[in-house]
């Protein structure tokens, strides 16, 4: 990566151009598939904070399931690391061959 560039460790996809930044508030980029927009929105909340995801710009057709898990799954592993700190590390699933 050089200096200014950062990635998901998503090859191939993933976020592209920073769009709009309030450090420690809001984060808003365009989005590799679809010519689509990824906005971060974090909050206080009762001691703690809030984080909003917000995935936009697709077609009205299109159905958007296959985001909305990868969004859950990637924002659920970010709570992890969060709550477990530097000692954690990405859950790996092996599929056995039937046969």
């Amino acid at each position: 990566m050089r200096l200014g560039e950062y990635d998901f460790g998503w090859e191939g996809g993933g976020p592209i151009k920073i769009l709009e930044l309030e450090p420690n508030h809001k984060l808003t980029y365009s989005w590799h598939y679809e010519d689509t927009v990824v906005t971060w929105i974090l909050e206080d909340s009762e001691g703690g904070t809030r984080l909003t995801v917000v995935h936009s710009g697709f077609a009205k057709d299109r159905s958007t399931d296959d985001y909305t898990a990868g969004w859950w799954k990637f924002v659920n592993y970010l709570k992890s690391m969060v709550e477990i700190g530097d000692s954690w590390q990405e859950v790996q699933v092996e599929r056995a061959q039937c046969g």
